[in-house]
């Protein structure tokens, strides 16, 4: 984990909305409005997907994917978006790719929640179907490789290699692109083929509900989820980085108590009841300016400088250039 916000008595106010609230908001105007005043720090998009049945909120059949949905949402602004994703579900290289494009499309106001279940997805070995990670069990330690993996693969090509160097021809300082061989649970090899962004990766949130687990490999901020009560809060904030408590909008009085038993911030999302534009606008209309006044703001620059977190250590500094150094003039 990357190091806590310089302020750790400042909380994160973060939102999440199920992938049927989101596609709700994106089909009615007066929704997509309160999206854009929307207040909090970032809001995850498809928390269904890792909650699961348990919490009433499995989501549909063939719904759209979360990626796709934080991609729209940020075409009418609003805050920054995280999307779901699970490690027995998304491959490495496609979900580097797909949060890298969505960082890129947001200017670095995006980032992944990554868990190691998809309530919608198989209980079997991670990615059977796909004929890889056979011996890759479905928990901490493969979602912890997955991180890793989609960490070195967002690290692989530097976007200050790209210099547009007109006398020279070189466009890009190809020897800087960094080879990506990763043997672990699941197994890459890169480079990946979109530069890093403005904010260099975008920020990686892990997700899960044992108060236990010491969220093992690289991440900017865990979720410790499961709506949980203060014992468990208390334990999770053993974590390195920041702890956010996964806690109810319906009850906020009970959410600020989780802050005082030591959580870094909040992870506020609805619970089962009512139709997803109902509960959407349940949570849309919460005025957290109010409610909590002491929280980081949401910021308008790179989402990771708007929760003051480090840049992710350097997974590669020992990686081989994947390309040769470049010729001058080699086109002339």
């Amino acid at each position: 984990m990357t190091s806590p916000h310089s302020d750790a008595h400042t909380p994160t106010i973060a939102t999440a909305l199920t992938t049927a609230e989101a596609t709700a908001v994106l089909g009615d105007p007066g929704l997509r409005a309160a999206w854009s005043r929307h207040r909090a720090a970032f809001t995850v998009i498809g928390i269904d997907r890792l909650v699961g049945a348990a919490a009433g909120l499995t989501p549909a059949a063939g719904d759209l994917d979360p990626s796709v949905l934080a991609t729209a949402l940020a075409t009418h602004g609003g805050p920054a978006v995280v999307f779901a994703a699970a490690a027995h579900i998304d491959l490495p290289y496609n979900l580097a790719r797909r949060a890298l494009s969505l960082d890129h499309l947001t200017g670095g106001r995006s980032g992944v929640l990554l868990g190691s279940r998809d309530s919608r997805g198989r209980t079997e070995n991670a990615w059977s179907g796909a004929g890889l990670g056979a011996d890759a069990e479905l928990g901490a330690e493969t979602t912890a490789d997955t991180a890793r993996a989609v960490v070195e693969l967002w690290q692989s090509w530097p976007l200050d290699s790209i210099v547009g160097d007109k006398d020279s021809g070189i466009l890009v300082r190809s020897d800087r692109i960094r080879r990506v061989d990763h043997r672990g649970a699941t197994r890459t090899a890169g480079p990946l083929s979109i530069p890093t962004s403005l904010q260099g990766t975008p920020v990686l949130g892990r997700y899960g509900t044992d108060p236990r687990a010491r969220f093992r490999g690289p991440g900017d901020f865990a979720v410790l989820g499961g709506l949980p009560d203060r014992a468990a809060v208390a334990t999770a904030t053993e974590i390195p980085g920041r702890a956010l408590a996964e806690a109810s909008i319906q009850n906020l009085d009970e959410a600020a108590g989780l802050l005082t038993a030591g959580a870094h911030g909040l992870l506020l999302r609805t619970t089962a009841g009512g139709t997803p534009a109902e509960t959407a606008a349940s949570l849309l209309h919460t005025d957290l300016a109010v409610r909590f006044p002491e929280a980081v703001p949401p910021g308008r620059t790179t989402l990771r400088d708007s929760l003051a977190l480090s840049p992710p250590a350097d997974l590669l500094s020992a990686a081989p250039a994947a390309f040769t150094t470049p010729s001058a003039n080699v086109y002339r």
